[in-house]
């Protein structure tokens, strides 16, 4: 858990940073975790926060979140898991680290989608698993806790995301497509239907169009807190989040972790803002680097 610090910080575009809504988030990181005892928010990491509705998120690549909703804060939580700790390694060296083009869908209400963007293939990879599942737990979440409240058509559905290691990074994808592209609302699994056939047997060639991209509602990330997170794109990357996220984003690290050195500047990747670091022989202490790396970071 990071220390209480003994005084504040400011992010990449000016709010402050609390130590004490670090320590919460540690909490709903942590219960990634949890292999038991999660939707029912009972795990040994559900004390202090009281969330419902929560649904485990599940992907091929042993990658693993959460959704849930905060009763207390009126606000959807989106988690993820990061790597076993003896896990990591393998992670290290077998997870591809090349760079991939990510095109995002525009956002609700909008016709022109935002610039593509270079992230790491292999976080990308990962997301995409976790991401239908995410979606249709935030739809549901929204139909159930939020439209329901009296808000007007055009209010956005609030979201936080956190995640530590591993699902640092995904928390950082995650946060950045709901933030700039919303969420698709399709609250059901699309059934595939049998080909119809001719009299002879013959499978029918179908002509109609493809069909539309499914329905997607604005939400707001009202806050994203990672903790160990590695670097997830490129400096541009890095520059497009700090335009969408950059108030509302604390990426905590701390001297003892080497996650956050890779993958290293050297292959083009850049670390979003805002770091706040925890030097090894402060446990009081931090600093708080507004560019996404601090000077002599790790090439």
């Amino acid at each position: 858990m990071p220390p209480r610090a003994r005084a504040e910080a400011s992010s990449a575009l000016g709010l402050a940073y609390s130590s004490e809504e670090s320590e919460r988030f540690v909490f709903l990181a942590g219960a990634a975790y949890c292999d038991a005892g999660l939707e029912s928010w009972t795990c040994p990491y559900c004390n202090g926060t009281d969330l419902v509705d929560v649904r485990v998120t599940k992907g091929a690549r042993n990658v693993r979140g959460y959704v849930g909703w905060d009763v207390r804060r009126d606000v959807a939580v989106v988690a993820f898991r990061g790597t076993e700790p003896n896990s990591l390694e393998n992670w290290l060296e077998n997870l591809d680290a090349h760079h991939s083009e990510w095109e995002l869908f525009p956002e609700p209400g909008e016709v022109v989608p935002p610039p593509p963007v270079r992230v790491h293939a292999g976080f990308l990879d990962s997301w995409r698993e976790l991401r239908g599942d995410t979606f249709a737990a935030l739809a549901d979440i929204e139909h159930a806790r939020f439209s329901r409240k009296g808000k007007n058509k055009d209010a956005r559905l609030p979201v936080v995301v956190t995640g530590h290691s591993l699902g640092g990074a995904l928390a950082t994808l995650a946060a950045f497509e709901l933030a700039a592209s919303g969420y698709e609302t399709s609250r059901t699994s699309v059934s595939t239907s049998v080909s119809p056939r001719n009299v002879d047997g013959v499978e029918k060639v179908s002509t109609a169009p493809p069909p539309p991209p499914p329905p997607r509602a604005r939400a707001f990330v009202a806050g994203v807190r990672t903790f160990g997170s590695p670097r997830v794109g490129d400096i541009l990357f890095a520059a497009a989040y700090r335009a969408v996220l950059g108030d509302r984003t604390w990426r905590v690290t701390h001297a003892h972790d080497v996650v956050p050195s890779v993958p290293v500047r050297m292959m083009g990747f850049h670390h979003v803002p805002t770091e706040v670091f925890y030097p090894d022989g402060d446990p009081n202490g931090r600093r708080a680097f507004n560019g996404g790396e601090a000077a002599g970071a790790a090439a």
